[in-house]
């Protein structure tokens, strides 16, 4: 996920599924090749389905007019950007199944995502489920969820995303006879979750935190076995009014020391005076 400075988002899903790796585990081309489109068929099929029920939920939310559905729509992606954007075949290190959702504000990429109507998303939204930390100069608005690896998924509420991709990525290698033991050398154990953001005031319990481009990156390591992992960030605000007194004091205090001096200056040049 990635949000930029006007407010743009872009959710990809990038899945490693691959020929050459199907290749390594023991299939001829064809058969690999064959077992990437299955693949990628069965991915195509939950975004798709996850679309439609987007268009459902919208067409059916009374909480918004006509005007505001169309709106809505226009600022969420189109059905062509859930087809997976194709398959590299060869050796590349990024081959495998690529989706790019855009969205033209938060909102939008949060009514697609949850499955709420306009009224009951914005209510869940502005719950106040952040906790601040105070410090003397600074306070910290820390905030908690999970990545789209511990959603559950719109096929099945009893799987996780990355459980239904690795379930799902199983079912079809075994359908072609492929072995256990092969299966689990292809299968990620692990997926990347990587947020995006223009504000470097945003902090983390990424593993691995960089820049690019302008864009501050935290990055985290989900287990499948731990999809829900924690993710929490938080951002840190200045006291103005801690730092205002403290100026304002310290001010005062030099001016204080200043006007001492002076004085203590002026004594010793009066009494060079007397004594000359």
């Amino acid at each position: 996920m990635e949000q930029d400075a006007d407010g743009n988002v872009t959710q990809t899903i990038y899945l490693p599924y691959n020929v050459a790796e199907l290749c390594k585990a023991g299939l001829d081309y064809f058969s690999a090749a064959e077992i990437a489109n299955n693949l990628k068929s069965e991915f195509d099929t939950y975004f798709l389905n996850k679309y439609i029920n987007f268009e459902t939920r919208l067409d059916a939310d009374t909480t918004l007019t006509e005007s505001d559905k169309e709106v809505m729509k226009s600022c969420c992606p189109t059905i062509d950007d859930l087809k997976g954007k194709g398959y590299i075949f060869g050796n590349s290190d990024k081959s495998g199944i690529i989706y790019t959702l855009e969205f033209k504000n938060v909102i939008a990429y949060y009514y697609f995502n949850m499955n709420y109507n306009y009224t009951k998303l914005i209510e869940e939204l502005n719950k106040d489920d952040s906790i601040t930390k105070e410090h003397f100069f600074s306070k910290d608005v820390v905030n908690s969820g999970t990545s789209i690896y511990g959603a559950e998924t719109d096929l099945s509420s009893e799987l996780t995303f990355s459980e239904y991709v690795t379930y799902s990525a199983r079912q079809i290698l075994r359908a072609k006879g492929m072995s256990d033991e092969k299966i689990e050398s292809i299968v990620p154990k692990q997926y990347i979750y990587r947020y995006g953001t223009s504000s470097k005031r945003l902090h983390s319990n990424a593993d691995k935190v960089f820049t690019n481009d302008g864009m501050y990156y935290h990055e985290w390591t989900i287990d499948v076995e731990n999809s829900t992992r924690e993710i929490i960030t938080w951002r840190t605000y200045a006291k103005t009014n801690v730092w205002y007194i403290s100026a304002l004091c310290l001010t005062i205090a030099l001016v204080g020391i200043l006007s001492v001096m002076a004085i203590i200056d002026g004594k010793k040049q009066k009494n060079k005076e007397n004594i000359g």
